[in-house]
């Protein structure tokens, strides 16, 4: 099924309903998977397992991945978040996004301006 049939499907859903509250039986065609807290903390923790960097395969404590949750720049500002918010970008194709700003960060960091 396309995502214009499948979005258009869906616009009709709405039109015709009393609320815009779903069940998970009318979303499990869009997606196989359910976004939860639990299901983050478990990937993070997974891509940690997974990483053959030494200082990754740490488990990450629960305060540090809700510090992320708090403020953008705190993930941005640790090197696992970022790490795992890049392996995020990469699955949805959007990494090169991550990478543009990280190699701005490293420019404003230059102290000389003909490096």
């Amino acid at each position: 099924m396309s995502s214009q049939i499948m979005f258009s499907h869906i616009r009709q859903k709405f039109a015709k309903a009393k609320s815009l509250a779903v069940t998970d039986e009318e979303t499990a065609d869009l997606s196989a998977t359910r976004l939860s807290i639990s299901n983050s903390l478990t990937s993070v923790h997974k891509q940690c397992e997974d990483d053959d960097n030494e200082e990754s395969n740490k488990l990450l404590d629960i305060g540090r991945v809700a510090s992320w949750a708090v403020g953008f720049e705190k993930l941005l500002n640790d090197e696992m978040g970022l790490h795992v918010f890049t392996e995020f970008l990469k699955k949805e194709f959007s990494q090169e996004n991550i990478q543009f700003w990280i190699e701005c960060e490293k420019l404003k960091k230059l102290s000389d301006p003909d490096e």
